[in-house]
């Protein structure tokens, strides 16, 4: 009686976990870029958590003077967006909203418009969430068709600079990974 019980309540427990997360309510997970500057052009992809995006049912909307031109379902879970930050575009933080099977999306201060205008020199690090990379994945003979892991764009103000991007990648608990310098002239 004991062992029929107990089985009953794990199925019972199974059930509901599957359902929970079968049936949840679908999350945006990542954003990259999450930034771009007026009046350029940006290719974006969208990561989702327990979403069900099918081609043709999903709409995006990244705010006032940003167009978006294409959406491409890569997957349930992935969108690729082509899109355009207009000149007129003010500068700031935009939420991003996605209508997908009737089911609405939401990412407050999502994306960020940058003056195009900036006044000063700074780096964007934008890092792609990847579940698992393998050794194999990277072939130092054709570096072109490894994985976008991670990108550096540094921003100038249009004055003659010599600049120098140092990348420390440290992973908590083993310390140093990686060094990268890029002398940019």
């Amino acid at each position: 009686m004991k062992n029929t019980l107990a089985k009953v309540l794990l199925l019972l427990f199974v059930s509901l976990l599957h359902s929970a997360y079968s049936h949840g309510q679908g999350t945006i997970q990542s954003i990259v870029p999450n930034q771009g500057l007026q009046g350029q052009s940006v290719q974006i992809v969208i990561k989702g958590v327990n979403t069900s995006f099918t081609s043709g049912s999903v709409t995006v909307d990244l705010g006032f003077g940003i167009q978006i031109l294409q959406v491409e379902v890569k997957n349930s879970l992935t969108l690729y967006v082509s899109a355009q930050i207009l000149e007129t575009a003010s500068s700031g933080f935009r939420d991003l909203t996605i209508m997908s099977n009737g089911e609405t999306l939401e990412l407050f201060n999502a994306f960020e418009v940058i003056d195009k205008d900036v006044n000063s020199v700074f780096a964007i690090l934008e890092i792609n969430p990847v579940q698992v990379l393998y050794a194999s994945d990277f072939d130092p003979d054709n570096l072109a068709n490894a994985p976008v892991v991670f990108q550096v764009t540094v921003l100038n103000d249009q004055q003659t600079r010599n600049l120098k991007t140092y990348f420390y990648l440290i992973l908590e608990g083993k310390g140093l990974i990686l060094t990268a310098i890029k002398n940019h002239g």
